[in-house]
């Protein structure tokens, strides 16, 4: 098995004394390995969000692991115990921390009272949660940021977008009233993935489409994994594009994979053809707009 997870706070954050609000996890036991990924939601009145994505890594690990190999599984019965979970990580956190002034200082009066109504709201967060269990995958997902599957060369997503997803810096959250009609869980037979990737939207934004996502981002960082020394190499790319060549939010990435690729064929140079001097000169001129495959980095730096 390969298993991969880590988070690294963004440029924007550090430069504003704030702390990483993604959080990721990984856990191996017996024949259960899962990991997970969550995005705190970065707004005024999210004020626990860094705690809020800690509890929904922490919920999917509950769960999951209270699911047998051979066990039945039922999405809904799956999902409101997700939520459940995260309810009582949340709950149990803020009956022994209550809001302070210090959390309130920056919000207007109907902020606050939103949050004394709704505590669950200060610790609003998305979720990407992947496990192996037996065989098949199991998934689970709200909000911005990506769940992928891997096989045969091929990336594509474990879920269909939402007609209405939201868009621009909003998100379906843990938070939301609604919450069970937009997590999704997914269960996918073994055979179906080698890989399963998961993302935060701090991940997955600079590189502006997906099919630039999956080229100079998925594949290379399967491909790295697969190496022996690859998961060092990894986390320090996702620390770079954290801190430097990223768009300034946090990122937090997990892979779990049945082993690792199989090594590419050595390709042998075929001859060059002569080309005329003015093939040559635009083929330089192309150079800089070329996507090199390896831990491409957005061109955006800091």
């Amino acid at each position: 098995m390969i298993l991969f997870a880590k988070s690294s706070v963004g440029y924007s954050h550090l430069d504003e004394g704030k702390p990483c609000q993604d959080a990721s996890l990984l856990y191996q036991e017996g024949e259960l390995s899962l990991i997970a990924v969550a995005d705190g939601h970065g707004g005024a009145s999210y004020i626990r969000s860094d705690r809020g994505s800690k509890f929904a890594c922490q919920a999917v690990q509950e769960v999951f692991s209270s699911i047998g190999p051979e066990e039945t599984i039922y999405p809904n019965k799956i999902k409101l115990q997700i939520l459940c979970a995260w309810n009582a990580l949340v709950e149990r956190d803020y009956g022994a921390h209550p809001f302070g002034e210090e959390e309130f200082a920056k919000l207007d009066e109907d902020e606050r009272q939103d949050l004394v109504s709704r505590p669950e709201r200060a610790y609003g967060t998305t979720l990407m949660g992947a496990a192996k269990i037996g065989k098949r995958w199991v998934v689970a997902h709200i909000g911005d940021g990506e769940s992928l599957v891997y096989k045969d060369g091929k990336v594509s997503p474990c879920f269909d977008d939402d007609d209405d997803e939201p868009v621009a810096n909003v998100t379906y959250s843990m938070c939301n009233e609604d919450v069970l009609s937009h997590l999704k869980l997914g269960v996918i037979p073994l055979e179906y993935a080698d890989f399963v990737l998961l993302c935060t939207d701090g991940a997955a934004n600079p590189y502006q489409s997906y099919d630039n996502l999956c080229t100079s981002f998925v594949v290379p960082v399967l491909k790295e994994l697969s190496k022996p020394d690859g998961m060092t190499s990894v986390e320090a790319f996702i620390d770079r594009l954290a801190s430097s060549t990223g768009i300034g939010d946090d990122v937090s990435l997990g892979v779990i994979g049945l082993g690792p690729l199989p090594p590419e064929e050595e390709k042998k140079p075929e001859p060059a053809e002569e080309q005329p001097l003015s093939e040559i000169r635009r083929s330089i001129s192309r150079i800089r707009y070329r996507i090199y495959p390896r831990f491409a980095f957005p061109k955006k730096s800091r």
